[in-house]
Order: C-alpha cells, then sequence, then structure tokens
C-alpha cells in the first residue's frame, strides 16, 4: 500500500565485563555476515562508543539500520526496520531508538 510504512525495533542488551564488551564492539564492527562492511558508521553521542551499519539489501526491498552501542559493560545492539527502503528514515529511526534505549539506561 502506497504511503503506508511500518517499522520494528529489535532491542538486545547484553552484559560483559567492561574489557569483554569493548572486544565485542571491536569484533561486531568488523564482523560483515549480512551487513554492508561499506555503510559502518561512527554514531558519537551514544553511550561510550556506538556505529551504524545497514543489512544487505537489493534497490527497492525493505531495509534495515542497526545501531550497536557500549555503556560501560553493557552492549545493546537496536535493529531498526522499515518496510520502504528510505535508508535515512531507518538511520534516523535507529538512531532514535538507541538515544532513547541509552537514556532509559542512564535512568536506571
Amino acid at each position: 500500500m502506497q504511503g503506508t510504512n511500518r517499522s520494528n525495533v529489535h532491542l538486545r542488551p547484553f552484559r560483559l565485563t567492561v574489557d569483554l564488551a569493548r572486544e565485542d564492539m571491536r569484533e561486531d564492527r568488523t564482523d560483515a555476515s549480512g551487513w554492508e562492511k561499506d555503510t559502518v558508521e561512527d554514531v558519537p553521542g551514544i553511550g561510550d562508543e556506538a556505529f551504524l551499519r545497514f543489512r544487505k539489501t537489493v534497490p527497492g526491498a525493505p531495509v534495515s539500520a542497526q545501531l550497536c552501542f557500549r555503556r560501560s559493560n553493557m552492549v545493546v545492539w537496536l535493529t531498526y526496520a522499515r518496510s520502504d527502503d528510505d535508508r535515512q528514515a531507518a538511520r534516523a529511526g535507529a538512531v532514535d531508538a538507541a538515544r532513547e534505549a541509552a537514556a532509559r539506561l542512564r535512568s536506571g
């Protein structure tokens, strides 16, 4: 249906030691299984470190953006999926959802 877009947010948090959390972020950033290597970008202001990437897709297919962030010893992977191919909207949705998740983690 034209003009109707749906988005889904999937959140997976993991608690580790700080050193293991840092290592997990480094490994996940370089693991391109199903994700585009050339779209990885740092996202400042979310947790202690954060990056965003897009799932491999074909033009015109639905798009998913994943934002991974670390706050101390916790690693959070947030995937934001849309029913259309609007990459900018997927990026914005992932960043907004990650900012909200990080704020809730800070508030306890």
